[in-house]
């Protein structure tokens, strides 16, 4: 579902594949990094027979840092277009969230912020080609109105450890409804991205099926603010409370464990 056409850019189908950096470049001078490779996990988890789970772990190393990798998905135009300008009004307000400073973010300013993590979580997913899940119909919403459509989730924290100052996780999986027969090539319509950058905690996820998506309550949603679907107050930087590494595990692994119980065929990678 979410393939696109060979040399063919993932948001607008034309030509002119450029090379685009998966996380900008201006990152690494916010938050400073000397890695030389980093380490790309690949988990495929099958659950298709009835009682049986089977784990097959992979790891693989790349060269370079994570937040330094680039794919050939996108044209020139839409680089250097509607892309470039929507990482330009988002930038100010992620530069401030990922050194923790104080800022309220206003309505307009959550949604450039929220389309800047749909954008990215599209990119990112394409260093996973098999698990991507965001279909071609949300990819072009994105182009066409610069904003997630109202069926994304996100989520947002302030975080303060170790583990997660500079990671990416992702979660693909096939999502079937409950008393349908599980075909024999399942297809990957679920995903969730969590992203941390310095201070900066995002969960992004999507879905192509009706109410598969997990929402966070208790402690856990007093530590997240949801920045998408947008609600009408601003968001006030730092949060009152912050995510320890222990509370960041738990969110990043809510999905997974969510789909252990419901979905025959979840799959995760972590960089």
């Amino acid at each position: 579902m979410s393939s696109n056409k060979s040399g063919r850019c993932i948001f607008c189908g034309g030509p002119g594949l450029t090379k685009q950096h998966v996380m900008p470049r201006w990152l690494s001078s916010v938050v400073l990094c000397d890695s030389t490779e980093h380490s790309q996990m690949l988990t495929r988890l099958d659950l298709s027979a009835p009682g049986q789970a089977l784990i097959q772990p992979g790891l693989r190393f790349e060269q370079g840092d994570f937040f330094s990798r680039k794919i050939r998905k996108v044209c020139g135009k839409c680089n250097s277009g509607w892309m470039s300008t929507l990482e330009s009004q988002a930038k100010p307000h992620l530069i401030a969230m990922i050194l923790g400073e104080p800022l309220s973010m206003s309505v307009q300013a959550q949604e450039s912020v929220a389309a800047w993590v749909m954008m990215t979580a599209i990119m990112a997913e394409f260093t996973d080609c098999p698990m991507a899940a965001i279909p071609v119909d949300d990819r072009q919403y994105l182009a066409t109105h610069r904003r997630p459509p109202s069926t994304w989730r996100m989520w947002l924290g302030s975080y303060e450890g170790e583990r997660w100052v500079r990671r990416y996780r992702h979660y693909g999986g096939s999502a079937i409804r409950r008393g349908q027969p599980i075909p024999a090539l399942p297809v990957v319509n679920y995903q969730y991205s969590t992203l941390v950058i310095g201070a900066m905690f995002v969960q992004a996820a999507s879905s192509t099926v009706p109410d598969v998506l997990v929402d966070f309550g208790g402690r856990t949603g007093e530590l997240l603010a949801r920045l998408w679907p947008l609600s009408t107050d601003a968001i006030n930087w730092p949060r009152g409370e912050t995510l320890t590494d222990d509370d960041a595990d738990f969110v990043a692994q809510v999905p997974m464990q969510h789909a252990i119980m419901n979905s025959p065929l979840p799959a995760a990678r972590d960089a």
